[in-house]
Parts: C-alpha cells; structure tokens; sequence
C-alpha cells in the first residue's frame, strides 16, 4: 500500500473555519491522531521532496533504489487533476524516477450534488494523463466527508531510480544567482476568474475576462516547455519546481535547508500582467501565490549564462530574479519604490488564505 503525506496545519491570524478532522485522517491512513478533536483549514503547504525508501526485496531491484512521492491540492476546479498530476510528473522526472504505480484519493464534501459527475470529471483526466506518460493508476479512491469543504485529490507514486545516478550533492552559497522559468502564475487566474468571474467583469473590461479564460492552463501548469529539455539544465546547480506558497515557499526553504539569504527583485519576476492585476484586485501577496509550472534554478554565473541561452533557443521565458547572500539568513524583496522588505513566510498558499478568509 502506497503511503500518502502527512498534513500538518498552523493556526493564522486570519478568519478561518475549522473542522472536527481526526475521522478522515482515520479512514485515508495520512496520519494517526490521537485526541485530537480539531484542526484548521485552509490546507497547509506540503513538501516537493521525494523520500528515498527501503527496498524489501534487493535481489528483484539490486541496482535501484526505491522512492515516495506524493502530491496534493484542494481547488474546486475541472482542472484539478491536470495540477496534481503534473506536479508529481515533473517531480518524478526532475529526480530521475521511474513510477512503478500509482494510487490517488479523492475527498469531496458530503451532500454536493455535483459529486458524482465531479469524481468522473478527476478520475477520466488521471487516466488520460496517466495513459499519455505510460504510467497506470494502480488504486483509486472516492470518498466524501462533511469535514471538507473544497475537494482534494492525493496523488502518490512509488518508483524506481538507478543506484548509479547518485543524488546531488551541490551545496547552495553566496553569489549564486536565482533564475525563474515559465511566467508566473496560471492557477490563481484559473481559479478566480472560474469563482469570481462576476466581480472581474464588474473591474475590469470583458476582454480582460474574456482573455484569462482564454490561455492555455494545461500547457502552463504542466511545464512542459522546460521540462523537455530538464536533462540539458546545466550542472552543477539546484532546480526547485514551485508550487503552493509559490516564491515564498521556495524561498524560505532554501534559507531552512542551506543557511543562506535570497533576495529577489519583485520587478524583475516574470510574472503574467493578468495575474499582477487580480492579486491587487483580490489583495493576494504575489509572492505567496500558487505558481505550479514554473521552476526556480540556483546558478553560478556561468551555468546561468547556459541555461538562459537555453531557454532562448525555445523561447522559454527565463528571467535572473535576484541572488543568494551570506550577509543574513532572511528572504527579502525589492519592491516597486527600490526598498528591500521581508517576504511574508506563508503557511499556506494565498488562494487557501483567501477562499477561506471569506467564510
């Protein structure tokens, strides 16, 4: 049986609702809880680490070793599956992992009548996406709960790597510069304006709306314009896909992880204007937001030079953002006025922050 991630979830300032959770804990096998008569949503941000696993039997698999890697979201969006499956994708084949299988589970609140269709919405697109990357879903799970809210889909795959390929050892330090692939950030317009498409048209022309329903959300997310040529990505060198928490997250885990500062220019964050618009429409930290599709790289001068060479050559927006430095061990920004201020460390995604501020 495949292991699914733990959830672990951080009180915020702001409203939020919470939910007697220690039964869905119970039946989805993600953790034990025990006595715990709550816990608070909106759903925290989960770890792109793989986890390297025992191999029980070394004689079937002498030469590889074994890991774990899971992925989860909570949108209410048809597109739900296509985010989760390409994060996990792009995870497996940035780690060199080939899936041996791979088991979902989908939670979806109680009573809506929209379950149904919504569960063979999710299910069909795994199988698509699953059929056209060779890999097959080995279990899938539908269950509904009164404790949620939004649905959420946990996608986990186990799989294999050859022993050879030994993991990177290259330490983050002062001076290296920070590259960021793919604009910045289809999802938050995929979502509001499916959400909030009345109070976008109220604000800003009908083209305006008419033109975020319009982009090609599957190509973004799925990142597949840099992702087909990951094997080309110059080394040595560190390469982060983002996800919830978005630049943020990213960059608080560098910090947690090497002991280094990273400043960033926020000017200069390829960034789609549409996206830009609606997190001042909507008061959303641009810096705390999804950015599934988009990857950050920490480089040397001249493996920087390389990869934006790359990226030109397949038109790959690719943008130098800021650096890392040994002169602190906080994240700052440089804002529009040219001051440096601290990055909000999110706990949470700002679209969770958000939808659930509302309630």
């Amino acid at each position: 049986m495949l292991q699914f991630p733990k959830l672990y979830f951080s009180d915020g300032a702001m409203k939020i609702p919470k939910f007697h959770l220690d039964r869905i804990f119970k039946e989805l096998e993600i953790e034990e809880i025990d006595a715990v008569e709550s816990a608070v949503l909106p759903q925290p941000l989960i770890t792109t680490d793989v986890q390297k696993l025992e191999i029980e039997d070394t004689e079937k698999q002498p030469d590889q070793a074994r890991f774990l890697g899971s992925e989860i979201a909570s949108y209410p969006l048809n597109d739900l599956a296509a985010i989760v499956f390409y994060r996990l994708h792009n995870k497996l084949l940035l780690h060199s992992i080939t899936p041996s299988e791979l088991e979902s589970k989908l939670i979806l609140p109680a009573g809506k009548g929209f379950a149904e269709a919504f569960a063979d919405k999710i299910s069909f697109d795994l199988q698509t996406f699953a059929a056209q990357h060779r890999y097959e879903i080995s279990k899938s799970h539908v269950i509904q709960h009164p404790g949620v809210k939004d649905p959420i889909l946990i996608l986990s795959a186990v799989g294999f790597r050859p022993a050879t390929e030994a993991d990177d050892t290259f330490l983050l330090r002062s001076g290296l510069k920070l590259i960021v692939l793919n604009s910045l950030a289809p999802v938050p317009i995929l979502l509001l304006t499916e959400l909030y498409g009345e109070k976008i048209r109220y604000n800003f022309d009908p083209e305006f709306y008419k033109w975020c329903r319009e982009l090609d959300y599957e190509a973004h997310i799925s990142g597949k314009s840099f992702m087909k040529f990951r094997k080309k990505f110059p080394s040595p060198g560190k390469y982060y896909l983002m996800g919830e928490g978005g630049v943020a997250a990213c960059s608080y885990n560098l910090v947690k992880n090497y002991g280094v500062g990273v400043e960033i220019d926020l000017e200069k964050l390829p960034m789609f204007t549409t996206t830009k618009l609606l997190c001042d429409l909507f008061r959303l930290d641009p810096l705390c937001i999804d950015a599934t599709g988009s990857l950050l790289a920490a480089l040397d001068e001249r493996s920087c030079e390389e990869l934006l060479t790359l990226c030109t050559e397949r038109n790959i927006p690719a943008t130098v953002v800021g650096e890392l430095t040994d002169s602190h061990t906080d994240c700052l920004f440089t804002n529009y006025d040219d001051n440096k201020l601290r990055m909000f460390n999110p706990d949470f995604d700002e679209l969770h922050r958000f939808r659930y501020d509302l309630l």
